[in-house]
């Protein structure tokens, strides 16, 4: 029986002025990229499987940033996630299992995606060019790396943030053991890391890991205000300024503001994991 191939398609984020000549294109690529003046919008379009990074789609992230590094006009990436039930769910855990257990003696080739993938990491962290990451739906694993380390976070109602590497045997990886030990709260980092929590809109909001929220229906009013500028884009402070103008306080139950002093206590005196 002959296998099925895997279809992937896209939907616009937002809607482009007319000039870019692309509305109603079908695209057949895992990440879409729009480029503007000043600016590269870009698509994870894997929405079947939650936008799950595959080494070809870091690959591709790769080269966005590596085509603006020496861009002075390009100040700015907006990455956002296909369909309407993720940002992006991880790494594709599925390519990953596939090759099976290697040898002690030769390289998993499982360590090339994840070589790349925190090459990817670093570079979103320090090239000195803002990141605005959209994270509807899903945010979890990979999905934090490609978001965390950039300066503009947004969450959406729906968000769900988590770094469960920890139920799949694996430790917090894309870069968490930097930016979750920073967390807003003590000993918060290392309780998201060990217990692998899931995060909602306001949690993640009120931690710091989300710089912004607004609700569903203004992604395009700040997709637009963010087109309508070419110029600045490389300074974080006035994109975030740019964003906060669709900032709307979030409405989800928070339910670990109440719980931060007992986090504290557990998590952020201990020397070590045992202790």
């Amino acid at each position: 029986k002959k296998k099925k191939k895997e279809m992937f398609y896209t939907e616009q984020p937002f809607d482009v002025p007319a000039n870019f000549e692309i509305k109603g294109k079908r695209i057949t690529t895992n990440v879409f990229v729009l480029d503007n003046i000043g600016s590269k919008f870009v698509m994870l379009n894997r929405p079947d499987a939650l936008n799950a990074l595959t080494f070809e789609m870091v690959r591709e992230l790769q080269q966005v940033y590596e085509s603006i590094e020496d861009a002075h006009m390009m100040g700015m990436v907006l990455l956002h996630g296909g369909g309407e039930k993720a940002f992006c769910a991880g790494g594709d855990v599925l390519s990953l299992y596939n090759p099976g257990q290697i040898p002690m003696d030769k390289e998993a080739p499982q360590m090339e995606f994840f070589r790349e993938e925190y090459t990817l990491n670093h570079r979103i962290a320090t090239i000195p060019k803002t990141t605005v990451s959209v994270l509807q739906g899903f945010t979890m694993g990979g999905g934090v790396g490609i978001s965390a380390h950039g300066q503009c976070r947004v969450a959406l109602p729906d968000t769900v943030w988590a770094m469960p590497e920890t139920a799949l045997g694996l430790f917090p990886d894309v870069g968490s053991s930097y930016f979750l030990p920073r967390s807003r709260y003590p000993g918060v980092g290392l309780y998201l890391g060990m217990t692998g929590r899931k995060l909602n809109a306001t949690e993640a909001f009120v931690l710091g890991i989300a710089t912004h929220h607004i609700e569903f229906g203004m992604q395009q009013w700040m997709f637009e205000r963010l087109l309508s500028v070419n110029a600045g884009l490389d300074d974080p402070d006035f994109v975030s300024n740019l964003i906060s103008a669709s900032h709307r306080a979030p409405e989800a139950p928070d339910g670990i503001s109440r719980h931060l002093d007992a986090i504290g206590h557990c998590f952020a005196q201990a020397e070590s994991v045992e202790s």
